[in-house]
């Protein structure tokens, strides 16, 4: 019951702090331009528009942002979005003048290319945005910029171990992961991600049945074992109905 109030005086607060925000930009907004109609298209968890201040996210990006970003060092250094979609994590770190680098990878190609257009729009300098995987990154962070202070792995994890349409490669294995991640994350990794075989959509089960000797080994028990090999593991809330994790390094 406690947790389901402080889940809710939560959501208050966000909701509150996304009007005000909604308010003092609401004559700022400039349409979305010609071409850039993708930045309302799936996934809803990543949509927002461009104004003369920057960004300005849909409720529910903004409100995940927010439950992410307290769990940021005092001092943001570097970051690193593994999955980055369309980049609003990676341009909100670039913006802070505390920031050297923040960097964000995808798979997609459509994504990457977004983030970019977005970025050279609002004119934010230490973003970078590469299509790249995690073992790409891993094999030589330097020249990615890193390695990183923070690391954010929001909603991709279950790609990374199982694959996805966009790349089929799958690691099939939470220690080979973790041992990525270790090589690129100096402090924290801020994580959500579905971790039982029954929360994966439908057509990322139909992978798993397809790998079914890997099946037993896709659970929570299981990732947090591998995880604490290499970081402190603390649960921080929720994004939206999957838990939020605060990982730092040992």
């Amino acid at each position: 019951m406690m947790r389901l109030c402080r889940r809710a005086i939560r959501g208050v607060r966000s909701a509150v702090a996304f009007w005000a925000m909604l308010l003092r930009q609401r004559h700022r907004v400039r349409g979305i331009p010609a071409g850039d109609a993708d930045l309302q298209s799936y996934p809803k968890t990543h949509r927002f528009r461009l104004s003369k201040d920057g960004l300005v996210p849909c409720y529910r990006l903004y409100s995940r942002w927010r439950a992410v970003s307290a769990l940021y060092p005092d001092r943001l250094e570097s970051l690193l979005d593994v999955g980055a979609c369309r980049g609003y994590y990676v341009l909100r770190a670039a913006a802070d003048p505390a920031c050297r680098i923040a960097v964000g990878i995808d798979v997609s190609a459509h994504f990457i290319a977004q983030a970019k257009k977005v970025q050279e729009t609002i004119g934010i300098e230490r973003a970078r945005f590469h299509v790249a995987r995690l073992s790409d990154l891993s094999k030589d962070p330097s020249a990615f910029g890193g390695p990183f202070q923070t690391v954010l792995l929001l909603n991709a994890y279950h790609y990374l171990f199982w694959g996805s349409p966009t790349d089929p490669r799958a690691a099939h294995s939470h220690e080979a992961i973790f041992c990525d991640l270790s090589r690129i994350c100096t402090a924290r990794l801020i994580f959500s991600s579905p971790l039982e075989v029954s929360g994966l959509g439908r057509s990322l089960r139909a992978r798993v049945e397809q790998s079914g000797e890997f099946k037993p080994g896709y659970t929570c028990r299981h990732f947090l074992e591998v995880a604490g090999k290499y970081f402190q593991v603390r649960e921080r809330g929720a994004l939206g109905n999957r838990p939020l994790y605060l990982l730092l390094r040992r």
